[in-house]
């Protein structure tokens, strides 16, 4: 899944840059993060209005592969509703940061 290059050290060594991009680009004032889990990582954010969500940087893996699709289609009923995704995670690819990754943005209301 995460082609040749991109070991998950190699993917946290990543995360500070992905998260400052994301955080960029989402307009999005970073809180604490989540205790880190095993194939993510996790950080409490506000959107620009306010509104507490949660940023989530997935480690490509063939399991979190239609992760963000299926929390869009489920659209908050019984899981966690999606405002925002960066793309699928590639099944193939070359390690590059921006390449592959999948990170979701989620309300926490």
């Amino acid at each position: 899944m995460a082609g040749a290059g991109l070991t998950h050290g190699v993917w946290l060594e990543r995360v500070p840059d992905l998260v400052k991009e994301c955080a960029d680009v989402w307009e999005l004032r970073l809180g604490e993060p989540y205790v880190a889990g095993a194939a993510g990582y996790t950080v409490r954010a506000d959107l620009p209005d306010g509104t507490p969500a949660v940023l989530k940087l997935i480690y490509p893996h063939r399991e979190a592969e239609h992760e963000a699709e299926a929390l869009r289609i489920w659209g908050g009923d019984g899981a966690v509703r999606l405002l925002d995704y960066d793309g699928p995670i590639p099944c193939q690819g070359n390690g590059s940061a921006r390449g592959n990754r999948s990170i979701n943005v989620f309300s926490t209301k």
